[in-house]
């Protein structure tokens, strides 16, 4: 089965106070831009799955800070699909509209909480495999903390999708390592599980149908200048069910 990769575009850099994740991180942070501030990113993802399908998918995401702990943002993909059977395709996939509030600013010694969402908007060729057939709402319970040169994120989301009969649970924990300045060392891993309805063809009755991966990702982010950020990640699948490998590099722009 070919799995439509989602680039997640949010890239910050480790400042005082609030714990900042940074791309190539899917992993959300507590923090929010600041008022009037603005954060355009550019993604790219090459995924190759267990059964032969390769992916390529670039995203452009943006993103404002409409108040100091309020952010809104937008993101845009673009899929490349090179199925083992059948013909290639590519093409614009599904566009996602976010939001962020930060709920609890714990500064430099407690935890800081913040709660994301995001919906998505059915601008994909799904006849193709380019975007879903229902769309999804997420809500993304976020916390991170600092310690020292060190960051840790955890975050718990939920998708519905369609009229909810359908779900995705997503759990992930994310570290971050200050090793130089203006440089990071990023780690995660990723859990998701899904919950989605089946109809036998013989029958045309309907079943639940459970399905869960896991997997990791290392990688780095480096300042360029003042304003632009570098990264790239390597991801490894580490469940039957998971992608063998993908990789992912981007580059951000923050004022």
């Amino acid at each position: 089965m070919i799995k439509r990769i989602v680039v997640v575009a949010s890239l910050f850099l480790l400042i005082t106070g609030v714990s900042h994740a940074g791309r190539p991180l899917s992993t959300d942070d507590a923090g929010t831009l600041g008022f009037m501030n603005v954060e355009v990113e550019l993604g790219a993802d090459y995924e190759e799955s267990k059964e032969d399908d390769y992916e390529t998918a670039a995203a452009l995401a943006g993103k404002i800070g409409v108040l100091d702990n309020f952010d809104l943002g937008i993101e845009a993909p673009f899929l490349f699909l090179a199925p083992s059977e059948g013909d290639p395709v590519c093409g614009s996939g599904d566009l996602s509209v976010k939001a962020k509030a930060l709920l609890f600013d714990g500064g430099e010694e407690a935890p800081s909480f913040a709660l994301g969402l995001s919906n998505s908007v059915l601008t994909g060729n799904r006849d193709e495999g380019l975007g879903a057939e229902e769309t999804e709402f997420t809500a993304n319970f976020i916390v991170s903390k600092s310690f020292g040169s060190v960051s840790a994120h955890l975050n718990a989301a939920q998708t519905s999708i369609g009229k909810g009969e359908d779900a995705v649970t997503t759990f992930s924990l994310a570290f971050e390592n200050n090793y130089v300045e203006g440089a990071n060392a990023v780690a995660e891993i990723v859990n998701e599980n899904s919950l989605s309805t089946v109809i036998d063809e013989d029958t045309l009755e309907e079943d639940q149908e459970f399905s869960s991966t896991l997997h990791t990702l290392f990688g780095f982010n480096w300042e360029l200048t003042e304003s632009f950020t570098a990264d790239f990640g390597l991801r490894l699948g580490l469940s039957r069910e998971s992608f063998r490998n993908s990789f992912t590099a981007g580059i951000t722009y923050k004022s």
